[in-house]
């Protein structure tokens, strides 16, 4: 069986991973898919073989004013603690959607207060308040509850 090693801490066994895309291939029934068949387009069951390598993680650069002027990510994650963007966007308006029955209104609201903080504290232009109060949803109603917010706040910009 043959190891692939993306990293010191990170390895997977290609082999099977590879057995997972082509079951996934095969019951998807790519090639008596129609619309597949009039675009003319085919998905072969059997992966392609390529040279590859890891790059090394890039050191990012943040802006001067920060405490962090770069930083080196770990396992490919970091955090903005300590930092800030060098061009900051400006974000007037946006909106929150709470999913979890788990997480009680206060905390929700104390989430939105701390993320336009911290994005403001990076280097952002952020508005401190959403544009609709925050909005309640079951998961399964996901799209419906995104669209129904996305129309809420359009109108009220």
């Amino acid at each position: 069986m043959q190891l692939l090693s993306s990293n010191k801490d990170t390895s997977f066994f290609v082999n099977e991973l590879n057995g997972v895309y082509v079951q996934t291939i095969r019951q998807n029934g790519y090639k008596q898919d129609p619309f597949a068949k009039e675009f003319g387009i085919n998905i072969d069951d059997k992966l392609a073989s390529v040279e590859a390598r890891v790059l090394p993680t890039p050191w990012l650069k943040y802006h001067d004013a920060g405490k962090e002027k770069k930083y080196h990510p770990q396992l490919g994650q970091w955090n903005m603690i300590n930092k800030k963007v060098i061009n900051g966007s400006t974000v007037n308006h946006w909106a929150c959607i709470n999913f979890s029955c788990n997480v009680q209104e206060n905390a929700a609201r104390c989430f939105c207060q701390q993320l336009s903080q911290m994005c403001q504290v990076s280097g952002m232009e952020f508005n401190c308040e959403p544009v609709i109060p925050i909005y309640y949803a079951r998961p399964d109603q996901a799209k419906k509850s995104i669209n129904y917010v996305y129309n809420a706040a359009a109108s009220k910009t």
